[in-house]
């Protein structure tokens, strides 16, 4: 990604956060927090991923701190995507978001957590990747 694109996915965070995170319950001011972190890791070359990867992994922990009802709800928000982006074959987006987002649920998954939709993820996150990487050669992460 260059920098005016880097620019213009950096306005659309902005704007996601106006809309969504804007009210006065909370504690500190989000969009100009946002804003600043968003900037230094800018300035200083961070790849978009990161946050990425620091967003998955507090989701997938609210989630299991949450409980069980709804982490099973995030498992499937998980095979939900699967289903759509392999009906559409959108392999990246399989690799980069559903079977990262999968490990690390499966991963953090407290052994108290039996429900069959673990089961269906765990053995959907297997048939995906055998799948697509050896059909399509993409690598894994």
């Amino acid at each position: 990604m260059n920098y005016k694109e880097r620019s213009f996915a950096c306005e659309k965070a902005i704007a996601f956060l106006h809309r969504y995170m804007v009210d006065n319950s909370r504690d500190k001011p989000v969009i100009f927090h946002g804003v600043r972190v968003g900037t230094d890791l800018f300035c200083h070359g961070y790849a978009q991923d990161i946050d990425k990867n620091i967003q998955r992994e507090d989701m997938i922990k609210r989630c299991i701190t949450t409980g069980e009802a709804a982490t099973i709800v995030k498992a499937g928000d998980i095979l939900d995507n699967m289903m759509y982006y392999t009906m559409t074959e959108d392999y990246q987006q399989l690799s980069r978001h559903c079977l990262l987002t999968a490990k690390l649920l499966l991963q953090k998954l407290p052994d108290t957590y039996t429900d069959v939709i673990f089961t269906r993820l765990k053995k959907k996150t297997q048939e995906i990747q055998s799948c697509c990487f050896e059909k399509y050669k993409i690598e894994e992460k």
